[in-house]
């Protein structure tokens, strides 16, 4: 049965159709490029600060986010001198293993920071987030504390008030979505999908290109298809 969910970017509604899973067949190697993508989320403290939806999405041709897919083979990166080549296959594996999603199996993520969790439960947390309420906060406290500071030094007091220190800015709470990966014949190279969203005019469609290298697999570029 099909089941249709809105990914909200920037005002604009993208639909997309996705069924229930099939039996898991993601691959160690997807695991790996997952691995990757998310190892440097950031922990808080008695908060769920990165959620990634427990299955993956589909992707059809005609979804209006590829409507780019014919020139995907060759992607022009102006701001750094190069030209990314996509095989033709490995689009072709992208499209056939997306056709379905798939449940990805939370003891084969090794980041503890993030938590997998259901489609209802991110269509239940997708409203609460807004990152530039967060972000204003942040910066309304930091400058009520140096303020407070600025006036206990013009009063000579500065000694009852020590010197603000801030920890380092986390990144807003945010939802995240992944696709399967497709790969050339000799699985050298994989080409997927990701999205974010961390609130009103805070959020992404990518495509991610990894290649394999001797130590692994390398996360080479990642193309915004949509961001707002």
């Amino acid at each position: 049965m099909l089941d249709r969910r809105n990914f909200i970017l920037g005002g604009l509604a993208v639909s997309a159709c996705s069924t229930m899973p099939q039996s898991n067949n993601i691959s160690d190697d997807e695991y790996e490029i997952f691995n990757v993508i998310w190892k440097d989320l950031p922990c808080r403290a008695k908060d769920e600060l990165d959620l990634i939806e427990s299955i993956t999405f589909p992707v059809k041709r005609s979804d209006r986010l590829w409507k780019v897919e014919p020139s995907m083979t060759q992607w022009m990166r102006p701001d750094r001198g190069k030209i990314i080549s996509i095989p033709e296959e490995a689009i072709e594996n992208f499209f056939s293993v997306n056709e379905n999603s798939f449940p990805i199996e939370a003891q084969r993520i090794n980041n503890k920071c993030v938590t997998l969790v259901s489609k209802e439960r991110i269509e239940e947390v997708s409203p609460t987030l807004d990152a530039g309420a967060y972000y204003d906060r942040l910066r309304d406290e930091r400058v009520k504390v140096i303020g407070e500071y600025i006036e206990a030094q013009r009063k000579g007091n500065a000694s009852e008030i020590p010197p603000p220190k801030f920890e380092k800015e986390l990144p807003a709470r945010t939802v995240h979505s992944i696709s399967r990966f497709g790969f050339n014949s000799d699985r050298t190279l994989a080409v997927g999908a990701r999205t974010y969203f961390c609130g009103p005019l805070c959020a992404g469609w990518l495509c991610v290109v990894a290649t394999k290298q001797n130590t692994g697999w390398r996360i080479d570029d990642e193309i915004y298809l949509m961001i707002s």
